[in-house]
């Protein structure tokens, strides 16, 4: 054992006449690092070239390829079940959850997230943390393939959400409200919230667009934000988040009539509206 040395996350180390690196090529960036000291910058970028490295990487550089190059998947929501991104993007929330107000989609992707039980014990971890969760009943499916879509959305409230929402396609949406604050038991609100009539274009982006829809409309609201917001939220009845999830189904649909990920404007959701009492 060496009790004196420091363990650092550099790539290269250079401590006085003491140098070391990590494994791999990472001798070679120290090397051409050195030559640039000695010698310039122009002679060690052709001594790279000679050695076909392309990229000659600095000390504070990553040793591994960033989790979307390896993957091959440039997503934001595979952080939250791909260590180590899962276990960072965490520790943040739980620091942020103190002056902040927290939504979550876990948006299954089977093909990158590697088994339904794992994934689903690290997004439970997120869920639990959330004020607002909104998913699809084929994310739930997915994740727990035993259990009714139901029942799955049941489960994600009983791990501490206020509030739940579950996507269905052309049947709308289903959201579950935890009413009265979180020191009494309460009750639990089921509303089944039906979709507009829609010719449908193209289906990309109808979850954002949803999720959208509803974290915009409980912003308005007063319901999301700082945590003063999360505690009128958890005293909210249906009738106060009932505009929100309109919104939101509105703003999917709006979506879906068009080709494309198509992002639809505040005035075209006051227009369907207007025309739909139904969905005031």
């Amino acid at each position: 054992s060496f009790p004196g040395a420091q363990v650092v996350r550099s790539l290269y180390e250079i401590d006085g006449a003491r140098v070391t690196c990590s494994g791999g090529i990472a001798a070679l960036d120290l090397m051409l690092h050195l030559i640039a000291l000695a010698q310039g910058d122009a002679l060690a970028a052709d001594v790279a070239d000679q050695m076909l490295h392309t990229a000659i990487r600095t000390d504070q550089d990553r040793q591994r390829l960033s989790i979307p190059t390896r993957i091959g998947v440039r997503h934001p929501r595979l952080a939250a079940v791909i260590a180590p991104g899962a276990e960072a993007l965490r520790e943040h929330l739980q620091q942020l959850r103190a002056t902040h107000t927290l939504s979550y989609d876990p948006n299954a992707r089977p093909g990158v997230m590697g088994s339904a039980h794992q994934a689903r014990a690290a997004s439970e971890q997120f869920v639990a943390l959330a004020d607002v969760v909104k998913c699809s009943d084929e994310d739930l499916a997915w994740f727990q393939p035993e259990s009714s879509w139901q029942d799955a959305a049941g489960h994600l409230l009983e791990l501490g959400p206020q509030l739940v929402v579950v996507t269905r396609g052309g049947e709308g949406a289903t959201a579950l409200l935890r009413t009265g604050e979180a020191s009494t038991v309460g009750e639990v609100v089921r509303v089944d919230v039906p979709a507009p009539s829609v010719r449908v274009a193209d289906t990309v982006g109808t979850g954002d667009s949803f999720m959208a829809g509803l974290v915009s409309g409980l912003l308005d609201a007063g319901y999301l934000g700082s945590r003063y917001a999360a505690r009128r939220l958890r005293a909210a009845q249906w009738s106060d988040v009932q505009p929100a999830l309109h919104r939101a189904v509105i703003t999917s649909a709006l979506t879906v009539s068009r080709a494309g990920a198509y992002a639809p404007s505040m005035d075209e959701v006051h227009a369907v509206r207007a025309q739909d009492p139904t969905l005031r």
